[in-house]
């Protein structure tokens, strides 16, 4: 797949014109498009978003501030195949040493599991992520270990009219686990910074482990409740900040950057 930073070949005057001009509605596409560029927490760490010419996401690249802060920690490849995602790859900075990967498993074109690999020192630990669906919403997703039918944890999400998650709800069904409980969400109606990345469900998973919360809008507002004594644990208000378009620059300790 291309990339925007790729060289166009010109051997041909015809070539010329017809690969400029191809190059210039990408460049027009991208630039028109609104993408999420930068996520800064607390200017200690980064995570760097970078695009395909169909603006899916090509590699996210994790800065550690001030450890190194000219090269980054992890890198994470995104692999597609006609274009749909296939499958991810994190590797430390030097390139060379994977860490995390992923294989995608797609039912009549909506994805159905993830097979995933951590890679250790001491060896491979591999676990399975099967999601469930309502009408086009995931609805549930269980980890597993392995290829075992050991259910390791489960959530559980509601939407509301605009397809924010209200409520996710996690469970450690191998074990009785104080941390059981669920989060609640109350949203504003301003664009989140994810909104036009593709694919939309990969818009936190950051660099490492698979984490599953896409949004339209942005919270304001999140309470967490213990399901071992149904009481309230935390209680987080987002004071958020926005640009020109309506998009999230700030929002308690993250910044965002965009293309425009």
């Amino acid at each position: 797949m291309r990339k925007f930073n790729l060289s166009l070949a010109t051997f041909l005057a015809f070539l010329i014109f017809a690969c400029s001009a191809e190059n210039n509605n990408d460049s027009q596409e991208k630039n028109s498009t609104k993408l999420l560029l930068k996520v800064t927490e607390n200017n200690y760490k980064a995570n760097l978003f970078f695009y395909n010419d169909d603006l899916s996401i090509d590699k996210i690249e994790h800065y550690v501030y001030p450890e190194n802060p000219t090269k980054p920690q992890n890198i994470k490849y995104f692999y597609y195949e006609n274009g749909r995602l296939d499958s991810t790859a994190t590797k430390t900075g030097n390139n060379v040493d994977l860490k995390y990967s992923e294989k995608y498993i797609y039912t009549n074109n909506q994805l159905h599991e993830i097979h995933a690999q951590s890679h250790y020192s001491s060896g491979i630990f591999e676990y399975k992520i099967r999601l469930f669906y309502i009408d086009d919403l995931v609805h549930k997703i269980e980890y597993y270990q392995d290829d075992s039918s050991l259910l390791l944890s489960e959530q559980i999400f509601e939407y509301d009219g605009d397809d924010n998650i209200v409520k996710s709800t996690y469970i450690a069904s191998h074990t009785n686990n104080y941390n059981d409980g669920f989060r609640e969400y109350t949203y504003d109606d301003k664009n989140s910074p994810y909104i036009n990345i593709n694919p939309m469900h990969l818009s936190t998973q950051w660099i490492g482990y698979f984490k599953f919360i896409p949004t339209k809008n942005n919270p304001t507002k999140k309470v967490t409740t213990s399901l071992f004594n149904n009481e309230v644990t935390s209680e987080e208000n987002y004071t958020n900040i926005y640009d020109n378009d309506g998009y999230l620059i700030s929002s308690n300790k993250f910044t965002y950057e965009y293309n425009n």
